[in-house]
């Protein structure tokens, strides 16, 4: 909360920052464990992590992006370095390694350990490949002040202007983290990314981070089949999401 209120007031206008307190805090604390944030009020209508992204909003974004990685000096005093290895790798790593034992979490338990199972094989592949391109990636240029998330859903328009909301996963790391899920393989958003921040733009690290995010997904929601669950909604959600990343992953 410090660091985007940090690029806010720098004049990153997109970023949307929450309303320091009297005292200059982010946070205003409501007792042992809990705090209060506030946030200014946009008139605009809410995006959502599905919705298709128009092409028309690419260039914008792109500039956004730039100029926000141009702000990192502004935001090394309280930004968290982010590294990119998914914190929940090990929970998949163990579960590969508990394939051979019934799962009894709740309804989805055993189907996912069957699909796991039957694509054993390929996610060891997936996290071999992860690994080199992390590799590969640790080549390339400093971190720079990232959003994490810039996906439709974090997306605001209000008055014709484009606003970011969301942001905590804000974090040092490649630029590319956030770029795979804006540019994708448009390779002239990457080119003009290039010209705007002077940085050229590396395929492994687009690669690497757009498969962290499926081994995330992938991950979590083994976790989550593997613990206490219950037939609803959204663990319904949950396998097909996790059915449709374990067969798209390479």
């Amino acid at each position: 909360m410090e660091t985007v209120i940090a690029l806010r007031r720098a004049g990153l206008e997109f970023a949307v920052a929450p309303v320091p307190t009297a005292g200059g805090q982010a946070l205003a604390p409501l007792g042992a464990g809990n705090a209060v944030t506030v946030f200014p009020y946009i008139d605009c209508g809410p995006g959502d992590f599905g919705d298709g992204r128009p092409e028309r909003d690419r260039p914008a974004l792109i500039r956004i992006l730039a100029r926000l990685h141009g702000a990192t000096p502004l935001a090394r005093r309280t930004a968290l370095a982010r590294g990119p290895t998914p914190a929940s790798r090990p929970e998949l790593e163990a579960a590969l390694g508990e394939l051979s034992r019934p799962w009894s979490g709740g309804p989805y338990s055993e189907p996912a350990r069957r699909l796991l199972a039957r694509h054993a094989a390929r996610l060891r592949r997936a996290l071999a490949r992860f690994d080199e391109l992390v590799g590969a990636a640790a080549r390339g240029g400093p971190p720079v002040i990232t959003h994490g998330e810039p996906h439709p859903g974090n997306i605001l328009r209000s008055a014709g202007r484009m606003h970011l909301i969301d942001w905590d996963t804000v974090g040092l790391a490649l630029p590319e983290r956030d770029l795979w899920m804006v540019a994708g393989d448009d390779a002239g958003a990457a080119g003009r990314y290039t010209e705007l921040s002077g940085r050229p733009v590396s395929g492994a690290a687009m690669r690497m981070y757009k498969m962290r995010w499926s081994l995330d997904d992938i991950a979590l929601a083994v976790r989550n089949f593997r613990a206490s669950h219950e037939q609803n909604e959204d663990s319904r959600l949950t396998w097909e999401a996790l059915t449709e990343e374990i067969g798209a992953i390479t």
